[in-house]
């Protein structure tokens, strides 16, 4: 529970380089401990963790100073760490429980097509990693349940995802992020 007011503590100019090692500590403490992983989904860890990397995609992507430079690449991280986190546990529970889970249907199924169409657009065009974890992590919520993804990706509350999927599909950067924009684009077909 501590971890978890570290991650979504303060205002939203909160210290990024200190939320992203407490993510770091919460998805090593998840990955290896059974208990800790159900006391994660049972103890809303879910919707604090994508509220506050919500409020990090939502921040200004601009940088006017050194610091602002800095506090910039702290944010990238925690974003990457918590896409990460996300996709680890939306997939992890799917395997352990051998079905959606309420937790992870309420949480990340709901909020995945706006949070992965703000990691595509301008918030995450810095980091490639960041879109990569944020497509992985819409990939295990595709996983989980398509046809539920393909409702909201349709809806108003899609934020755009399948265009931002369509942008990262042409794109030339990295064949990985391409890769996984295609295959998302198939399972929404």
């Amino acid at each position: 529970e501590k971890v978890l007011d570290v991650v979504v503590g303060g205002d939203a100019a909160a210290d990024f380089r200190v939320k992203a090692k407490a993510v770091r500590a919460l998805g090593a403490s998840v990955r290896h401990n059974k208990k800790a992983f159900v006391q994660f989904l049972y103890a809303a860890g879910l919707g604090i963790l994508l509220l506050s990397l919500k409020q990090a995609l939502q921040q200004s992507t601009g940088s006017d100073g050194k610091d602002e430079e800095q506090q910039q690449q702290q944010r990238v991280v925690f974003v990457r760490k918590s896409f990460r986190l996300l996709e680890y546990v939306t997939r992890e529970s799917r395997v352990k429980f051998e079905r959606t889970i309420p937790q992870v249907e309420e949480t990340c199924l709901e909020g995945a097509c706006e949070l992965v169409a703000m990691a595509l657009g301008e918030a995450g065009r810095g980091d490639l990693e960041a879109r990569e974890a944020a497509l992985s992590f819409f990939r295990e919520c595709l996983l989980s349940d398509r046809d539920a993804m393909r409702e909201k990706s349709a809806g108003e509350g899609g934020g755009g995802v399948v265009a931002r999927l369509r942008e990262a599909a042409a794109g030339e950067e990295r064949e990985d992020e391409i890769q996984l924009a295609k295959e998302a684009l198939g399972m929404l077909a």
